[in-house]
């Protein structure tokens, strides 16, 4: 695929996740591939940014360099970054039980001591869960958690900062060559995310939230 495939279409030409043909996720996959931002895409072809995320992640499913790959999970705030979690294996709903006590909930009860946190999460399968969302539900009272509608665009800011790690590693030279030289870049780049980084993308979630209502629940630019 080359660069003269990017071309613009009307905003109502945007497509959501389910409703791709398998060519128009190459499309997505191809200009992705090929350097092209998150943002770009969205721009030039007018799928939501949560749509492109959602199809190059499926196709990647981890952060690969230089045929080294690594599957990891995240969580960060307004101010600060929480703990970057490797995953060695896919991450099923009693995987994710596993993660939310001992790294959710211990960012939490740090950054959050009053109560008042407020936790946001895709809704990946595992997200959903019946054993994650008990124990979601058992800990209101720690901190709240969001309840998105099934098959509702998230408006998340981690997709951001996931694609903003992939860009630095794959900038990295020599690129990380094995599973563990990945992982050291991945920890080490991820403190290196500055905090003005977060507050910015946080800071956009009212115009993002904006053009989703709008939209009407549907797809947007964002």
């Amino acid at each position: 695929m080359s660069d003269k495939c990017i071309r613009s279409v009307p905003a109502s030409a945007m497509a959501g996740y389910q409703d791709l043909s398998d060519f128009e996720c190459g499309v997505i996959i191809g200009a992705r591939e090929m350097g092209h931002s998150i943002s770009e895409v969205a721009m030039k072809f007018g799928f939501s940014r949560t749509t492109i995320s959602r199809v190059y992640r499926e196709y990647r499913g981890t952060v690969q360099s230089g045929g080294a790959s690594v599957m990891v999970c995240d969580v960060c705030n307004w101010r600060d970054m929480g703990p970057l979690i490797r995953l060695e294996t896919t991450l099923t709903g009693n995987r994710y039980l596993s993660i939310l006590p001992d790294h959710l909930h211990s960012f939490m009860s740090i950054v959050h001591s009053d109560g008042l946190g407020q936790f946001q999460q895709d809704n990946a399968t595992p997200h959903v869960s019946r054993v994650a969302t008990k124990w979601l539900q058992e800990h209101s009272s720690d901190f709240r958690y969001f309840h998105w509608p099934p098959k509702s665009p998230e408006m998340n800011i981690i997709e951001d900062i996931r694609d903003a790690l992939l860009h630095a590693v794959e900038n990295r030279s020599p690129p990380p060559r094995t599973p563990m030289d990945l992982w050291t870049a991945l920890q080490d780049l991820w403190c290196e995310l500055p905090p003005g980084y977060l507050q910015t993308l946080i800071e956009s979630m009212s115009r993002h939230v904006a053009a989703l209502l709008r939209a009407g629940g549907g797809p947007t630019r964002y």
